[in-house]
C-alpha cells in the first residue's frame, strides 16, 4: 500500500482533461466492457462533450464529482448521484489502472462516504455491480457495505464508521 496523501478535489469545468484521459483508457475502463463507445468500456469524448457533461451533471445538487488526488496528481475519480430506479444514492470509484493496488480506492471511498454522510446528510449509499467483480466486492465490503442483492451493495449511515 502506498502511503500517499489522498484527497478529493472538485475540478472546474476547465480542469476536465484528466476525466477524458481516464474514460478513454482501455485498461482503466476494462471493468465497464459492454458499455461505452461500441461496448468496449471506454468513452472517447471531445473536450466540448466532457464540458457539457459536467455542466449537466452539476445542475442537479444530488450529484457530486471529484478527482482522486494522491500527492497532488490525479489517480482517479469518484462520483455520487441519485438513481431513481434503485432508490439509492450510487457511489462510483474509478482508479486509473496504473495506480491500482496502492490503497487509493479504499481511501477515496472512505472520503466519498464522509462527503455523503457528514456533508450531505444522506441516510444510505449503494453501488451496483455483480459479486463476480472480486476487487470491487472486497473494496466495498471493507468500507462496511453489505450485499443486498446480486447487483446491489448498500451502507447505511448508522453502519458507517469514519476511519482515517
Amino acid at each position: 500500500m502506498d502511503n500517499a496523501s489522498v484527497r478529493l478535489y472538485v475540478p472546474s469545468v476547465d480542469e476536465l482533461a484528466d476525466r477524458r484521459r481516464l474514460l478513454a483508457d482501455e485498461e482503466t475502463m476494462a471493468y465497464n466492457r459492454g458499455w461505452g463507445d461500441g461496448g468496449g468500456g471506454c468513452y472517447h469524448l471531445t473536450e466540448e462533450q466532457v464540458r457539457e457533461w459536467y455542466r449537466e451533471w452539476n445542475r442537479d445538487p444530488r450529484r457530486y464529482y471529484a478527482y482522486v488526488l494522491a500527492d497532488g496528481r490525479v489517480v482517479g475519480e469518484v462520483s455520487l448521484h441519485f438513481d431513481e430506479a434503485a432508490g439509492f444514492f450510487i457511489a462510483g470509484v474509478v482508479i486509473e489502472a496504473a495506480h491500482r493496488r496502492k490503497g487509493y480506492a479504499g481511501q477515496a471511498l472512505r472520503l466519498l462516504l464522509k462527503e455523503a454522510f457528514q456533508v450531505r446528510g444522506l441516510e444510505a449509499v449503494a453501488d451496483n455491480f455483480p459479486p463476480e467483480r472480486a476487487g470491487a466486492e472486497r473494496l466495498y465490503r471493507q468500507a462496511g457495505f453489505r450485499r443486498v442483492s446480486d447487483g446491489l451493495v448498500v451502507i447505511r449511515r448508522e453502519d458507517w464508521r469514519e476511519t482515517p
